[in-house]
């Protein structure tokens, strides 16, 4: 079934079951031009002992990318690294995984989740930023402050993946998101930093690419498993692009997830790039 299917969909397209198999596809997509960002899938740690298995496999990821000359980075939520155990140890647990990851020369790339830990991820990004630390933090568009937490983002020379968000968000209505989408792009184009548009939204896409001063410093970002034909197509145009690869033992939260999202755009009759 293509990307655009709806039904029973094949795990596999979705995440990798193990880091050997992700570091395997990475090498492979590098060789096609394609960066990508590697997760060890899980979130919402409760315990001390969960956040440590979360922070050695980052460290894991830092280091065979690190010897095996990946063009890769490491994406990580704070939720994973003990944010429901405190803050605090949540923020502790990132700057070892940075220590380790810029140790390796690999840059982390922070996601963003729900809006009650927005403050915390941006002040931790912040605080990175100062430290010397290479770190890239999503935003999400359908958040009012995005705009301003952008400016700061920007200003301390911390890098950005602009997304439309996947929690609860200021706005809801779909046309009203990409053009809030599109505003914070050009924001960014005509700042002249390099960011990243995470987006499998047609619409979005061929808008950035008619942009000329929008399109010179955009990395287009994708997910594993949605828009193979439109990343090679990128590649082969002279675009930067990333794939996102995730991997773990119990992929089945975040394969619910992906399914939910193509029946969502079926029934607003919608469909991602190819």
């Amino acid at each position: 079934m293509g990307p655009e299917g709806t039904g029973p969909v094949d795990r596999p397209r979705w995440a990798c079951s193990d880091i050997g198999e992700a570091i395997a596809r990475c090498r492979k997509r590098n060789e096609q031009g394609i960066r990508c960002t590697l997760d060890a899938l899980g979130e919402d740690v409760r315990t001390r002992e969960e956040a440590e298995v979360a922070v050695s496999a980052v460290v894991d990821i830092g280091e065979r990318i690190s010897d095996g000359g990946l063009n890769g980075s490491i994406s990580v939520k704070l939720s994973a690294l003990g944010y429901r155990i405190s803050e605090e140890d949540s923020r502790r647990n990132l700057f070892r995984v940075l220590g380790a990851a810029f140790a390796n020369d690999v840059d982390i790339e922070l996601d963003m989740e729900g809006a009650p830990m927005v403050d915390l991820t941006l002040d931790i990004a912040l605080e990175a930023a100062d430290h010397g630390y290479p770190i890239t933090a999503a935003v999400q568009a359908y958040l009012d402050r995005t705009e301003n937490d952008m400016a700061r983002l920007v200003e301390a020379d911390v890098g950005v993946r602009l997304v439309k968000g996947a929690y609860l968000g200021d706005i809801r209505d779909g046309a009203a998101i990409r053009e809030r989408f599109l505003e914070l792009a050009r924001s960014l184009g005509d700042a002249g930093v390099e960011f990243c548009v995470g987006t499998h939204d047609p619409g979005i896409i061929e808008d950035i690419l008619t942009s000329g001063a929008m399109e010179k410093g955009v990395e287009f970002g994708f997910l594993m498993g949605l828009g193979d034909e439109t990343k090679l197509r990128l590649i082969g145009e002279g675009h930067m692009v990333s794939e996102y690869i995730p991997f773990g033992a119990d992929t089945t939260g975040y394969v619910s997830r992906r399914e939910r999202y193509l029946k969502e755009l079926e029934i607003k009759g919608e469909s991602p790039v190819p």
